[in-house]
């Protein structure tokens, strides 16, 4: 129940930011009344503050919400995140599900680095499992720095 109330309570997003979401929802037409999204929770302080705005605006603009966790096994304590992620859900109301992958395999297979297998595999889970749960949507949380890299990573690779 900790995670729930950390969530849920303690880091309860400012009403500004909340209401910043809306307005970008609304003024692009992110998400419509009635439609159903997959939010991705990590755990980590970008997901888990993602998922509290939209709870809140998913009343507000009448749209469903489903939480989708991937498990990379990257530390050993990696199940931890999972059981947080499971009790948040619960304490909301909301249907969990949960996903995992070996993301060393794939990274030796493919000549990824590890952050590319991680991110290959987290999102095939989350595309699946949008199509099983009936998604319209799928909601992911990344702070600047997750953006940073990505840019980096690309022009290192030469794609711009």
């Amino acid at each position: 129940m900790w995670y729930y109330k950390s969530v849920m309570k303690a880091e309860t997003p400012k009403a500004d930011l909340v209401e910043e979401t809306r307005e970008v929802i609304e003024r692009s037409a992110l998400v419509a009344e009635g439609e159903r999204v997959l939010v991705a929770v990590s755990g980590g302080a970008d997901s888990s503050a993602l998922l509290s705005i939209l709870y809140k605006l998913s009343g507000q603009l009448g749209f469903e919400l489903v939480i989708g966790h991937f498990d990379h096994h990257l530390r050993d304590t990696s199940n931890v995140d999972r059981r947080h992620v499971e009790v948040a859900a619960a304490g909301l109301g909301l249907p969990f599900h949960a996903g995992d992958g070996d993301v060393h395999a794939r990274a030796d297979e493919y000549g990824e680095t590890i952050e590319e297998a991680a991110r290959k595999l987290r999102y095939q889970f989350l595309f699946e499992l949008a199509e099983t749960v009936r998604a319209d949507r799928i909601a992911t949380g990344h702070t600047r720095d997750d953006q940073v890299e990505t840019v980096l990573m690309r022009i290192l690779r030469g794609t711009g």
